[in-house]
């Protein structure tokens, strides 16, 4: 029989539900266009002072339908400043950036957390299912031209330290040249997708 929860317990969760609510006003109030470089920095101290604070940052992104767009993209570039500044600021909150990730169309806030996924810091902190979705997702992301460089760059950084396999290598390998295929020599996504295709090459020769 689950064990029902103690007056205590449940005023310390209606607390913190009552300042992640007060945290995710501030940060509305403050994300929008033209912010300043001074304002990011603060706006970057303030989601790492405290965790119910990243959690008000997070749930802009993972519910982007309850807020103005400029605000969930900006958001995403105050996430990915955050990370830059402290990495282990975002240590336990890997399921919300997936999360995150899929509750977005919009290629801006999908470039910011994709920066922010492609880190190799993440290796020893995913599951296997995370690895392997988050590698998936970056190979289908090469499959669309359309989307805008930035994303690609990111998607092929994602491949580069989540392929582990002589199939994923293969997948990867694959993926990179339909995204070549359609490039001219001269661009320079085509040059960047060169010297990744080129270093999963080697991995599958060795």
């Amino acid at each position: 029989m689950p064990l029902k929860p103690t007056t205590n317990s449940l005023k310390k969760a209606q607390m913190q539900q009552a300042a992640i609510e007060t945290a995710t006003n501030s940060l509305l109030s403050k994300l929008k266009r033209g912010m300043r470089s001074d304002a990011v920095t603060d706006l970057v101290k303030f989601v790492l002072d405290e965790s119910g604070n990243m959690y008000a940052l997070l749930g802009i992104l993972e519910h982007p339908e309850h807020h103005q767009k400029v605000q969930v993209q900006k958001a995403a570039w105050v996430l990915h400043r955050a990370f830059q500044s402290d990495p282990r600021g975002l240590f336990a909150h890997r399921q919300a950036l997936s999360h995150a990730l899929d509750a977005t169309d919009d290629t801006s806030v999908m470039r910011e957390i994709l920066k922010t996924l492609a880190s190799p810091i993440w290796l020893d902190l995913e599951s296997e299912e995370r690895r392997s979705d988050i590698l998936q997702l970056a190979l289908d992301l090469l499959h669309v031209p359309t989307f805008p460089i930035a994303v690609h760059y990111a998607a092929m950084q994602i491949i580069q330290t989540r392929a582990k396999t002589s199939r994923d290598e293969a997948e990867a390998a694959k993926a990179i040249r339909v995204l070549m295929d359609g490039l001219r020599e001269q661009n320079a996504l085509f040059k960047c997708a060169a010297k990744h295709e080129a270093r999963i090459q080697k991995r599958i020769n060795r």
